[in-house]
């Protein structure tokens, strides 16, 4: 376990006390604003740190992508405004419980992490960097997965709405750039006609402008991820089904034409709102990852999972109606998850956007 990691969890409870009286004076380095109403006070619990799983795959060195001013890193697309892509990504927290769709403006977002977040729902990490869109949400509170992984594989920027008590100060641990929309962040909207607490959004060009206004702005340090016009295999992926829950399952079905693959929650298509159009992706990847019940209460006798994305795990890459099975590799805390075949060679993704499906066992993965 690194330094960071140590740093991280040894300053816990110290942070805990820390935010309470930064709160209560209504100041705080993450730019609180001082109107903000406290989140209603619960007993600060710590959950004890997973270690990471030890990597023992041979894994051959990527080829390192040279930064490209006229491609997005993160889908290989070539960009209208090649200055988009040296921005700092968000990692926006973005609901997807059942009462909150449709979701607006995911299908803008580069890479979109799904994983489980308590009970039987799941949420989503939505990495922006290479396209706007001046409606993002619901955003909701930040999860434990954003905090120990998401932002710190992207070099990004935390963009949601509340936390729980014990999740704030391991944000503020953690020192990286934080826009919390329940403290006062600019960059959010109330949508009329949606019901608390699905309706609050934010602008990316907004929060963009705040992270250039707090001189958070750099490039991310971490290399894009590889692409290729096809791969190898002869493993069929027409239909891809993740089962998190009864009543909670994903659903990808490959277009031959199209040459994506079409989401659905359920059996349902799950619709994007302000385009009216179903989601897709150029690029489906499961990945396999301990799961820890921890401690956090998120409300209502629900609590927060803990997911270890260091080190490895088994893996699945699908794209153009085919699979490549191998593992994800993660050695430290500012390392991009990288995914790689039996063989340890990289797996290329086809140009376009990433959903990546995180999972507990690949017992919850049909693929046909």
């Amino acid at each position: 376990m690194n330094a960071r990691r140590n740093t991280l969890w040894t300053g816990v409870l110290l942070m805990t006390v820390v935010v309470a009286v930064l709160v209560n004076s209504g100041c705080s380095a993450l730019r609180r604003s001082p109107a903000s109403t406290p989140t209603p006070t619960k007993t600060p619990v710590v959950a004890s740190a997973v270690e990471p799983t030890a990597t023992s795959t041979p894994v051959r060195p990527s080829p390192t992508p040279e930064r490209s001013y006229d491609r997005c890193p993160l889908t290989g697309l070539k960009m209208a405004d090649p200055a988009l892509g040296m921005r700092r990504p968000l990692d926006i927290k973005i609901d997807n419980y059942p009462g909150s769709r449709p979701p607006s403006g995911i299908h803008r977002a580069d890479v979109v992490f799904e994983h489980s977040a308590e009970g039987a729902i799941t949420r989503f990490s939505a990495v922006f960097l290479c396209q706007d869109h001046e409606r993002v949400g619901p955003v909701r509170s930040a999860r434990l997965i954003d905090v120990e992984h998401v932002v710190d594989m992207f070099d990004a920027v935390l963009v949601h709405y509340g936390a729980a008590n014990q999740v704030l100060p391991m944000i503020e641990a953690a020192g990286f750039p934080d826009m919390d929309g329940y403290f006062g962040a600019p960059g959010f909207l109330t949508v009329p006609g949606r019901v608390s607490p699905f309706n609050k959004y934010c602008d990316t060009r907004a929060v963009w402008a705040n992270v250039e206004e707090n001189e958070w702005q750099k490039p991310a340090d971490r290399p894009g991820f590889l692409f290729s016009e096809s791969v190898e295999s002869d493993v069929p992926a027409d239909q891809i089904k993740v089962v998190y829950a009864p009543q909670s399952q994903a659903r990808w079905d490959f277009d031959a034409e199209r040459g994506v693959y079409l989401r659905y929650a359920g059996d349902e298509p799950h619709v994007e709102e302000s385009a009216g159009e179903q989601l897709t992706a150029a690029n489906v990847v499961i990945v396999s990852a301990k799961h820890t019940e921890t401690d956090i209460d998120e409300g209502y006798g629900s609590f927060s999972v803990r997911i270890d994305l260091l080190g490895e795990g088994p893996a699945v890459v699908c794209r153009d109606g085919l699979a490549v099975e191998g593992r994800w590799v993660r050695t430290g805390d500012t390392e991009m998850i990288r995914l790689v075949d039996r063989a340890g060679n990289p797996i290329p993704f086809k140009p376009g956007n990433v959903w990546i499906q995180v999972v507990p066992e690949m017992g919850m993965l049909e693929i046909s």
